[in-house]
């Protein structure tokens, strides 16, 4: 029963990715492109990473644990925008998260009859996320806080 579980989790994952890469298409824009390698230089990334818009992202996303590739539902992105939400994509990129999300997922999949272990998952997942915008914002004024904060808000949860 476990090893069902287990052979669901690639799956599943490679279910998200292979609908986002068949839905998607390279980004036209070169202004993305650019903001894209002086934010991978500024956190000293030097592995290429695609930048593709994808009808499959409903917001902003780093997908692909071998192949990584930051997905845009859209390219209606202003510059500003792009540097931030850039910025805490690669900070993923750069701490592991990804890894670190797939090992909840197991963790999940092997204990999907404990909720204790769920709230945990989700728990983590939060301080993910918190330490991520917290690297990003580190060292920086209230102005530019607040400025990532509604960056992050609006591409998060879009006003339709």
């Amino acid at each position: 029963y476990i090893m069902s579980w287990m052979l669901l989790l690639p799956v599943i994952s490679m279910r998200l990715i292979r609908s986002l890469k068949g839905k998607s298409r390279s980004v036209e824009r070169a202004d993305l492109h650019t903001i894209l390698q002086e934010q991978c230089a500024d956190l000293v990334i030097d592995r290429e990473i695609p930048l593709q818009v994808s009808a499959a992202a409903d917001c902003p996303m780093l997908a692909g644990f071998i192949h990584p590739t930051l997905y845009l539902p859209d390219e209606r992105i202003s510059r500003t925008d792009a540097a931030f939400i850039f910025r805490h994509e690669l900070t993923h990129y750069k701490h592991g998260d990804l890894w670190l999300k797939l090992l909840l997922l197991a963790a999940r999949c092997l204990h999907w009859f404990n909720p204790l272990v769920h709230l945990i998952a989700r728990f983590a997942q939060e301080d993910i996320e918190a330490a991520c915008d917290d690297a990003v914002v580190r060292g920086h004024d209230g102005a530019y806080r607040r400025a990532y904060g509604e960056t992050m808000i609006s591409h998060i949860f879009p006003m339709t």
